[in-house]
């Protein structure tokens, strides 16, 4: 007998304070995380809001699967991609 599993995923950006800024969502498991962000419109927001009121850009951590979409990866790299 075959068991059948159901399941979604969310996206989420957290704030450091703990708030969930942004969710994404439900979508089915099967779907990469990268093709969830693509769906989820957040980096085109992030492109235009992601600058503090001096001008400065500001970042987001992400996922080793969002390389080159303009988030952060890991802070030990110091690999930066500005939106």
């Amino acid at each position: 007998m075959a068991i059948r599993v159901h399941a979604f995923k969310f996206q989420s950006v957290v704030a450091p304070t703990g708030v969930i800024a942004n969710l994404y969502g439900p979508v089915e498991v099967g779907r990469h995380d990268a093709a969830i962000l693509a769906m989820s419109g957040l980096v085109g927001e992030l492109e235009q809001h992601s600058f503090a009121p001096a001008g400065e850009a500001l970042y987001i951590y992400g996922d080793p699967a969002f390389y080159g979409v303009g988030i952060q990866r890991d802070c030990d790299q110091f690999q930066t991609h500005r939106f």
